[in-house]
This record gives C-alpha cells, sequence and structure tokens, in this order.
C-alpha cells in the first residue's frame, strides 16, 4: 500500500508534466509568454510533490 503523501505527491507530477506538454504546445504555437507561465507553474508543482520549499 503506499502512503497517503505518495498520492498527492504523484498527482502534483502529473499536474506538472502536464503543464510542461502545455508549454511545449504553446511554445511551438508562438506563444513564447504563454509557455513561460506554464513552465514555471510546473516548476513549482514539481517543488513540491518533491517536498522542497520555494
Amino acid at each position: 500500500m503506499s502512503k497517503p503523501g505518495e498520492k498527492a505527491a504523484a498527482e502534483l507530477r502529473a499536474q506538472a508534466l502536464s503543464a510542461s506538454l502545455k508549454a511545449n504546445t504553446l511554445e511551438k504555437e508562438g506563444d513564447a509568454a504563454g509557455a513561460k507561465v506554464l513552465r514555471d507553474k510546473a516548476t513549482q508543482l514539481h517543488k513540491q510533490a518533491s517536498g522542497e520549499s520555494e
């Protein structure tokens, strides 16, 4: 059985991955500013998932 925190961390990592993939799509479509916002969000989510503070 997994620990309760592991499920939350996995969900945060999934959200980070999703944001990163969306950022890649925006970048390909020429929206560099939107891509940067999503990459920053992905980084923040990944830090939360790994237990790092900002």
